[in-house]
């Protein structure tokens, strides 16, 4: 399996090929939960008040609603971040790849389930057009954004 390492000012790219051509075609980016951390100070203080929750972190939906209002601010502004790092990444292996880089950034949505379509173990940004990677034969990849 192919991949390729990209080094950026704030964080590195991990190029992986995917053999998968038909469920899947447009890239999927996983940005790790330190460096969206990193990105937002409203993420980290988020984070910094799901950790001070205790016990209630595992309440029921609608059983507390200052949990549930925690939780939705918290999960709408991963979507976001994540999002826009990812978008920012895609943007970075232009040079690298072949397909419609504008319209696989602009249309980049974020996925709880980008990782398979059965479960959401995996969440992350799902590219809006597919794009196929230069050096690795025009295969499918995938990235992953992660500390230098």
């Amino acid at each position: 399996m192919n991949t390729a390492t990209i080094d950026l000012p704030s964080y590195r790219l991990k190029v992986t090929e995917r053999a998968d051509f038909s469920l899947r075609p447009a890239p999927r980016v996983y940005v790790a939960n330190d460096i969206a951390s990193g990105r937002s100070d409203l993420l980290a203080d988020l984070e910094r008040q799901e950790r001070e929750l205790g016990d209630n972190r595992f309440a029921d939906r609608e059983a507390v609603r200052e949990v549930d209002e925690l939780y939705d601010r918290l999960n709408a502004e991963i979507m976001r971040v994540k999002t826009e790092i990812a978008t920012e990444a895609l943007r970075q292996v232009t040079d690298y790849v072949s397909g419609d880089m504008d319209r696989a950034a602009d249309r980049a949505f974020f996925s709880r389930n980008a990782g398979c379509d059965d479960c959401p173990c995996t969440p992350g940004v799902v590219a809006g057009a597919k794009l196929t990677w230069d050096d690795f034969g025009g295969m499918l990849f995938d990235v992953d954004v992660v500390k230098l």
